[in-house]
This record gives C-alpha cells, sequence and structure tokens, in this order.
C-alpha cells in the first residue's frame, strides 16, 4: 500500500488472556469509552500445527519483474466499456469510505457508504453483475468483478475519471481481483488453464502472469503490505479449503493454516502482523485472525449466522464484514477492541456484501 499504518499489534499486550469465554462477542451494540486496540478481549488458542509444505510455481522471481510465466495471448487486450458510473463520489468520509456490491443475485451494483454517517451512493448501474471491489493503496481506483461483456472479467473503475477498463477479457471465469501493494497490478483468480489459478496483470492489462499452478483450486488472494507475500485459500489438501502462502519473490507456496472444516477470504492486517480470514471450523463460518509472530488464532465473532468476508479499516481498529445475521447478508463493523459489532446497511430485499475499506 502507498499509505501503511503503523499501529501495529506487536507494540501492545496481544492476545493476552482476559476472563470471558473464547469468540463471545458483544452483538449489535457499541460500548462506550473504547480504549486503544489492544486485542485483549480476545481468548486465543495455538495453531495446529502443521507440516509446511513448500512447492515451486510457476510465477516471476521478482516484482515488479519480466514475466517468465504463462503470458496472456496477444488477442486479449484490455478494452474501454463506454458505460459509464455515476460521476465523482459525491460522499467523503475522514475514515474511509467503504466500497461494496449491493443487489439480487446476478444484478449487483457497487455501492460506497460511509461509516461514520450511515451515507451511501451508487457507483454503477447495470442489469448485471458487478461484485467483489477492492480499492487501489492510493484510494482512487478500484478493481471488480463482472459479467457485463457476457462472462466474468476484472474490471479497474478510476472515480477520478469515471472510466471503466476491462482488463482481463477472456471468455473463463475471472474473480477474486485485489492491487499489488504498489498499485502497479492486479492479482486474481481465474480458470483461463482450466481450474483456477492466481495470476498477476498489469494495471492496464499487459504482461499476464500466471503466479500457481496446481490441479486444485487457488482462489481469494490477499497480498502483504510489503507487496512480497501472498496468502491464499486452496483445496489442494483435500476437499476442504486451507491458507497458504506464495512468496513472489521465489515463488514457493508454503501451507499457514490447516483446520477440520474450511479456511476462506484470508485479508492481511494493515501493519502485516497477521490475517483475518472466515472458518467454518466450529460448524459455521466466523470470523478469526492468525498472528504470525505468536502463531496464535483468535475467535473474533460467535453468531448462529454466516459471517462473511471482511476488511480492515485503515488504523486497523475494526473491520467491517458481510452476514446474514438478520436472514438477508447486510454490512457489520466489529470493534477490534471491545468486539462490539454494529449494523451499518439496512437494505431489506438486496443484499450487501464484499466490504472493502478504503486505505
Amino acid at each position: 500500500m502507498s499509505k501503511i499504518w503503523r499501529l501495529s499489534l506487536l507494540t501492545i499486550p496481544f492476545l493476552t488472556s482476559l476472563a470471558c469465554t473464547i469468540g463471545i462477542a458483544p452483538r449489535d451494540q457499541v460500548l462506550p469509552n473504547a480504549t486503544p486496540l489492544s486485542f485483549a478481549a480476545l481468548n486465543p488458542t495455538q495453531a495446529p500445527e502443521v507440516e509446511a509444505t513448500l512447492e515451486q510455481v510457476d510465477g516471476p522471481t521478482e516484482l515488479p519483474a519480466t514475466p517468465t510465466a504463462t503470458m496472456l495471448p496477444a488477442t486479449l487486450a484490455p478494452t474501454a466499456t463506454t458505460e459509464m458510473p455515476t460521476p465523482l463520489p459525491a460522499i467523503r468520509s475522514e475514515q474511509g469510505l467503504i466500497t461494496y456490491h449491493s443487489g439480487e443475485q446476478g444484478q449487483e451494483n457497487i455501492m460506497l457508504l460511509d461509516p461514520a454517517t450511515g451515507n451511501s451512493q451508487q457507483l454503477t448501474d447495470t442489469i448485471t453483475s458487478d461484485i467483489s471491489p477492492k480499492w487501489s493503496p492510493e484510494g482512487s481506483r478500484l478493481v471488480f468483478a463482472s459479467d457485463r461483456d457476457g462472462d466474468s472479467d476484472i474490471y479497474t473503475y478510476d472515480i477520478t475519471t469515471n472510466q471503466i477498463v476491462n482488463v482481463s477479457n477472456n471468455s473463463v471465469l475471472d474473480r477474486d481481483p485485489v492491487w499489488h501493494a504498489n498499485g502497479s497490478a492486479i492479482i486474481f483468480s481465474s480458470e483461463m488453464d482450466g481450474n483456477r489459478e492466481l495470476y498477476q496483470v498489469n494495471w492496464d492489462g499487459s504482461e499476464l502472469i500466471r503466479l500457481t499452478d496446481d490441479l486444485a483450486y487457488d482462489i481469494h488472494p490477499s497480498i502483504a503490505p510489503d507487496g512480497r507475500t501472498i496468502v491464499f485459500a486452496s483445496n489442494r489438501g483435500g476437499v476442504d479449503y486451507d491458507l497458504y502462502t506464495l512468496s513472489l519473490l521465489s515463488g514457493e507456496t508454503t501451507l499457514l493454516l490447516a483446520a477440520e472444516g474450511s479456511d476462506r477470504y484470508p485479508v492481511y492486517h494493515p501493519d502485516g502482523s497477521g490475517v483475518v480470514f472466515i472458518s467454518n471450523r466450529t460448524g459455521n463460518y466466523e470470523l478469526y485472525f492468525f498472528e504470525f509472530a505468536t502463531q496464535l488464532i483468535s475467535q473474533l465473532t460467535d453468531n448462529p449466522a454466516v459471517d462473511g468476508a471482511a476488511s480492515f479499516s485503515r488504523d486497523g481498529q475494526s473491520l467491517v464484514f458481510d452476514s446474514n445475521r438478520t436472514g438477508q447478508y447486510e454490512l457489520y463493523r466489529l470493534n477490534l477492541e471491545t468486539l462490539a459489532v454494529t449494523r451499518l446497511t439496512n437494505n431489506g430485499d438486496v443484499f450487501d456484501a464484499n466490504p472493502d475499506w478504503q486505505p
């Protein structure tokens, strides 16, 4: 990222004991007089020991680099779309705007939300599906997946110029886009080789590189703030999804977390000290945090509903996530010091999902 907030979890008592049951988070309330982030309310458990496996995969030897792996065919060039969304965002937020997709399944549009006021703005307006928007490091561009051209491709949207560009432009399924930490490239999953692998493409659609090469599905990438490592979910260990890391310097993959059940949607903390992810290791999907230094896993939510994809606030003290706690997917805010949960959207019949907080 071009702006990395350094409220490090490692500089404060992290994951210390508290007389509370693991994962029992106060729901739908905000506690007054919150103290600075300490994660003290979390009761951690030691990560299960797993045998780290290293696997050489197709990928670049350094970033940025001259591509050394599978390249995009010359016929698949980026194309600009003619449909332009709503003009420049009319809302601003000192906390950073949250982008997400909203609508009925198969007809979602990209939205912006001010978490402080609840004001929202629709950015795209299509009869197709615009999903999974992610902010660029400088906070002026978005990347998202859309089937507006007939199949699921990866698009960039510059909110300062209203320009939308198809940067993958192929006939297969492309999903899970995220920006590289330096804003020069996009990492996403694609079925270009018949199953879901991770790829990297420059922001203008040039120099496509295949990053992983495995018979399993590699999905949900997130890149470390220093741009050296990707964490992602894969079922290469069996039916369930586990978390792996991929070094963008060596091309090696390492098993990070494995448990009974699936771990998915990992996202790095802004200071790189760990990842938040969702897991159904206890029966249904909850939010967890894994700290690299201590190898501790802490359960953040405990709710009979499904708690889904999450994103950190720019100061690292809150999460925004989607959940169907009301029977429909809405956005919620989790205070990481108190574990208090506040509902952010209430859109009734449509669902709000896949939020990303402006850096």
